[in-house]
């Protein structure tokens, strides 16, 4: 990729808490795989730091995986509740991209508009996050984790 870019490893809130507005055109979070979910990463206070640590055009994407717990709901509402474009994919074609033996990955990615989400918006692999209506945006102080649990599987 070209450019430069800082990977910075630890406790998304914690660690962006301490840099510049506006410093990043990326912010990942892939945190999401294991049973235990931090919920303090996908609340409507966490976007709102990491939309102040986003350049104008950023997005912030997310690695969604989990096995039992379906998140793009939860951040389709939050996304929502912000005015935010949010776009979902769920990877599972192994192989088929020209790497091998791929894992199968669930993918979530934010921008404040549309146009920000660059070729992922016309691509018809992504597309609009589902979203729980009556389900109210998860906050520092409200989540519903037993409600997102994904019990299809």
């Amino acid at each position: 990729c070209p450019g430069e870019f800082d990977v910075v490893i630890g406790d998304a809130r914690l660690r962006l808490s301490r840099a510049a507005d506006r410093r990043y055109g990326l912010i990942m979070a892939d945190a999401f795989s294991s049973d235990a979910v931090p919920v303090h990463l996908i609340t409507r206070e966490a976007l709102e730091l990491y939309r102040s640590k986003l350049r104008e055009h950023g997005i912030v994407a997310f690695n969604v995986s989990n096995s039992y717990v379906d998140l793009e709901p939860v951040l389709g509402n939050l996304a929502h509740d912000a005015g935010m474009a949010c776009v979902a994919q769920e990877d599972r074609e192994s192989g088929e991209d020209g790497i091998p033996e791929t894992d199968a990955s669930d993918w979530v990615v934010m921008a404040r508009r549309t146009r920000d989400l660059g070729a992922v918006a016309s691509d018809p692999r992504w597309q609009d996050c589902r979203r729980s209506p009556g389900s109210a945006p998860w906050t520092d102080d409200y989540s519903n984790l037993l409600g997102a649990l994904d019990l299809n599987d």
